[in-house]
């Protein structure tokens, strides 16, 4: 429900912030290590090494997840989901000595054989920030991020997903948004096909809605 354009997104892209990267390993389990990163507008660009597992995991399966902190604001992060889609190799070290002199780092390139992974983002999965967090509770099957497009339009992307649990029973969507949402507005939400409950604005007035009310 966020995208790259949101302010606070492209903060923390420009930002000198580790970020984690995970990959899947052969048996589906998940590998999380913190790396240094740079955006360059399309790709989120690493520097890595071919003989490290992470590099075998992504020669495997490319889908990764990258989760980054604000660096002015540790309960402020965004994850991007993508895959790998280009592998270069970096025989001279360049993009590793770039990394370490925007990181600060005296370390450089020794010689050893490296290459450049490229992440195409093709979802903005969570930011955290200030603002007002809203509880969404709906059947399993409503597909919110279709249902509300209209929400996020007159947030004006300002609208980031904290967490998201689905059950057999209900789907639980908490989310920020950087407005307080209006009476009507939590009005309309509740009267949509299939929406449970909602607690708006938690972190001004609560303003409850749902079922039975």
């Amino acid at each position: 429900m966020a995208d790259l354009n949101h302010q606070e997104v492209q903060k923390i892209l420009q930002s000198t912030g580790f970020a984690h990267l995970a990959t899947l390993g052969p048996n589906g389990e998940p590998q999380s290590s913190p790396m240094w990163f740079m955006w360059d507008g399309e790709h989120l660009k690493f520097t890595h090494m071919p003989n490290r597992k992470k590099y075998q995991n992504i020669k495997r399966d490319p889908r990764v997840s990258v989760s980054i902190t604000d660096v002015d604001n540790p309960y402020s992060y965004a994850e991007f989901r993508g895959v790998v889609t280009r592998i270069e190799d970096d025989l001279q070290g360049q993009f590793f000595d770039t990394l370490a002199e925007r990181y600060g780092s005296p370390l450089r390139h020794t010689g050893e054989p490296r290459v450049i992974l490229y992440v195409q983002v093709q979802r903005v999965a969570a930011v955290v920030q200030g603002g007002y967090t809203q509880v969404l509770v709906a059947q399993p099957e409503l597909n919110v991020y279709q249902a509300f497009g209209s929400l996020a339009e007159q947030q004006k992307g300002g609208i980031s997903v904290v967490q998201e649990v689905k059950t057999a029973e209900a789907l639980t969507l908490v989310f920020k948004t950087s407005s307080p949402l209006s009476a009507n507005l939590v009005e309309d939400i509740r009267q949509t096909s299939g929406v449970l409950s909602i607690t708006a604005n938690l972190d001004g007035k609560p303003q409850e809605s749902g079922i039975g009310q």
